[in-house]
């Protein structure tokens, strides 16, 4: 079972929320799922680019992105994303540990929301658009408090969620639905928040 862990994290002054979620470790052979929602509050959001936010994603996390290919855009449930190939670095035990990789990111149409990822695949079996388009349809709102916004932006995802991801899609199409599909079980996180973090 791939270890699954969750970070959250306020703006010191704006009260902005950045929320963090991993699946696997970057260091081992298996999959590796990371991706980040911020919800700007009052602060002013930083503008930026897809490898600009990639580079310091893996900066944060300890690691380093040697390249980034030209980005193209891909269709999510929450809207168009810009997606990339990716080589990222970090040190492991053994040394040096180089993975291929996608990165993407998106900007909600009125900027309420940023979601960015990392996902890496197998050396064997790496990770495709079309696995890439499962994972991000299963980001889903467990909590939003009062905020109107995030809950209308979830709710007209739901609508819009790609037809390949589902169960049965999968299944004719000769492939196992694990939890980054649409009917799979989603797993549980570890969770832990940091306040008033700039």
């Amino acid at each position: 079972k791939l270890p699954q862990q969750h970070h959250a994290r306020r703006h010191a002054t704006g009260n902005g929320r950045e929320d963090r979620f991993t699946v696997g470790q970057f260091e081992s052979d298996q999959l590796y799922y990371a991706v980040r929602l911020y919800r700007p509050g009052g602060e002013k959001a930083p503008e930026s680019t897809l490898y600009i936010d990639t580079v310091r994603r893996a900066a944060d996390d300890g690691m380093t992105v040697v390249r980034v290919a030209a980005t193209d855009q891909h269709r999510t449930k929450f809207g168009p994303a810009s997606v990339a190939d990716a080589q990222v670095q970090a040190q492991s035990q053994e040394g040096e540990k180089h993975r291929a990789c996608l990165t993407f990111r998106l900007v909600t149409g009125d900027e309420t929301l940023t979601i960015s990822g990392l996902a890496c695949g197998q050396e064997k079996k790496p990770v495709d658009r079309a696995m890439l388009t499962c994972f991000i349809d299963r980001i889903a709102l467990m909590a939003s408090g009062d905020d109107a916004k995030i809950r209308q932006i979830f709710s007209d995802a739901e609508l819009s969620r790609h037809a390949g991801c589902t169960k049965s899609s999968l299944t004719s199409a000769g492939r196992k639905a694990t939890w980054l599909d649409v009917d799979g079980a989603a797993p549980a996180f570890k969770s832990s928040v940091a306040q008033d973090q700039p």
